[in-house]
């Protein structure tokens, strides 16, 4: 069980619709799993990660086995488009990195368009779903990145 002290739980959205597919009510599930905006979940991943290595090196050392560790594969929920932690919802109310929207936007989705006065990831909601999914891949990428620089 992660321990909500050190690290933030995922909270995703569990909404309530009526028959026609309206929010009666806005809830959210929170989940075990630990939110990528906690500031201290990169350093503790690397830590474990180092730790995994050195001990898979010590025990190793005679076979010299080659692992192949693969970071990250999931960017969304099942649930919801994107994290609805108290951290993730205050960056979601922040700046968008234009160049990541922007390229975006070119290459991959052009229903995600960013106005002259979109600044920050709750504007860019023109498809909720799609900006939702944009806003939290760019950070799940950020946090692979961090990681795999120390990999």
């Amino acid at each position: 069980m992660t321990d909500p002290k050190c690290f933030s739980h995922v909270y995703l959205g569990n909404n309530r619709l009526d028959n026609d597919g309206d929010v009666v009510s806005e809830t959210f599930l929170m989940t075990e799993s630990a939110s990528i905006f906690t500031r201290a979940l990169p350093h503790a991943a690397y830590a474990t990660f180092r730790a995994l290595i050195s001990h898979i090196r010590e025990v190793d050392a005679p076979i010299r086995t080659v692992f192949l560790i693969h970071i990250g594969s999931q960017i969304c929920f099942v649930r919801d488009r994107r994290e609805r932690s108290p951290a993730a919802t205050a960056v979601y109310k922040g700046h968008h990195p234009a160049d990541d929207v922007e390229h975006h936007h070119q290459t991959l989705d052009s229903a995600i368009q960013p106005a002259a006065n979109c600044h920050v990831w709750v504007d860019l909601d023109c498809n909720q779903d799609r900006g939702k999914e944009l806003f939290f891949a760019c950070h799940f990428a950020e946090c692979v990145g961090y990681l795999a620089r120390f990999g």
